[in-house]
């Protein structure tokens, strides 16, 4: 088990059978330097694990060079946003683990618990990093369903 995933945020206080349900999922993607991973305002499903390698990331205000562990769209690999909040393009050849939703989701469809656990670590983590967008929170727009998960985890959104 690597420990990119078994240490990640949203995965780390999950049981070790959880954990081989995440393995299950994760495929791994080689890009070379100059590739861009994903970029800011658009459709985004997955969540990216830098693996090896540097990736010049940007959002809103700010910047940032990202190597080995690092990760980005943990809202989008939850199904709580559908659009990528940052650019990610590589500055060296780079490997990645990746997440798809729907994979994501429908492994734990029959495990809410877990879901719900994964979404609160993901609350936490966000929360934790300061924010490189810059003054402004992008805004996002959400559906009644998702704005109830967000309830649930304890965020006053309106």
């Amino acid at each position: 088990m690597h420990a990119s995933i078994k240490h990640h945020p949203l995965f780390a206080a999950l049981p070790e059978d959880s954990l081989w349900k995440v393995l299950a999922i994760v495929r791994t993607e080689s890009l070379d330097a100059g590739a861009v991973v994903v970029g800011r305002g658009r459709p985004s499903s997955t969540l990216y694990i830098v693996r090896a390698g540097r990736v010049e990331t940007s959002y809103d205000g700010g910047e940032r060079l990202v190597g080995a562990g690092a990760s980005f769209g943990e809202l989008c690999v939850l199904g709580l946003s559908t659009v990528s909040l940052v650019d990610a393009t590589c500055v060296t050849q780079s490997d990645f683990f990746f997440i798809h939703r729907d994979r994501f989701l429908n492994a734990f469809s029959n495990l809410p618990e877990v879901l719900a656990e994964m979404n609160a670590a993901a609350g936490e983590y966000l929360d934790s990093r300061p924010p490189p967008w810059g003054d402004e929170t992008p805004m996002l727009e959400l559906d009644e369903v998702q704005l109830q998960q967000l309830r649930a985890l304890g965020y006053g959104v309106q």
